[in-house]
């Protein structure tokens, strides 16, 4: 679809008509760019908070760890 629509914008920028078909073809290539733009967006925002929550993360994890001790601690006393 690229090849197609870079044909058609070099018939736009030589003054040719297009066709309606081909009008379609620019607006549906212009919205796949637009999407893919948007897409890598988001996927680097997600990627940004995971790295936010491994910080939480650590820290639940260490906090179990110390419960853990703790129990074991308390039940070898017992």
């Amino acid at each position: 679809m690229k090849l197609f629509s870079e044909k058609i914008a070099r018939e736009l920028a030589e003054g040719k008509r297009i066709a309606d078909t081909e009008v379609i073809i620019l607006l549906l290539d212009q919205m796949n760019k637009r999407m893919d733009i948007m897409n890598e967006s988001l996927n680097r925002r997600i990627y940004e908070l995971r790295g936010d929550l491994r910080l939480p993360h650590q820290e639940v994890s260490s906090v179990k760890s110390d419960v853990m001790n703790l129990l074991e601690e308390k039940i070898g006393r017992s």
